[in-house]
């Protein structure tokens, strides 16, 4: 199983989307939204290529792929390194 590594502004993004749930939810919430992150990330590692192809630039091939993180508004971008 491949490692799920997550960039400075990735975990950013999901402390400050942990935060503004439970002030504007519940802290029951955000704790789902982080598990929930955490289960999708561990999917990934188990089978990268999962999601939707994802191209960068013009470049035609698929490197890497789009999948679901947390909740349905959220994804996050797997590509090998």
């Amino acid at each position: 199983m491949v490692q799920v590594y997550l960039r400075a502004a990735a975990q950013r993004d999901l402390v400050e989307h942990f935060a503004y749930i439970a002030e504007n939810a519940s802290l029951d919430l955000a704790e789902r939204f982080l598990t929930s992150a955490e289960a999708s990330f561990n999917d990934l590692a188990g089978q990268p290529m999962i999601g939707a192809p994802l191209t960068v630039g013009s470049v035609s091939r698929k490197v890497g792929s789009r999948a679901r993180v947390g909740f349905e508004s959220q994804s996050a971008a797997c590509s090998s390194r």
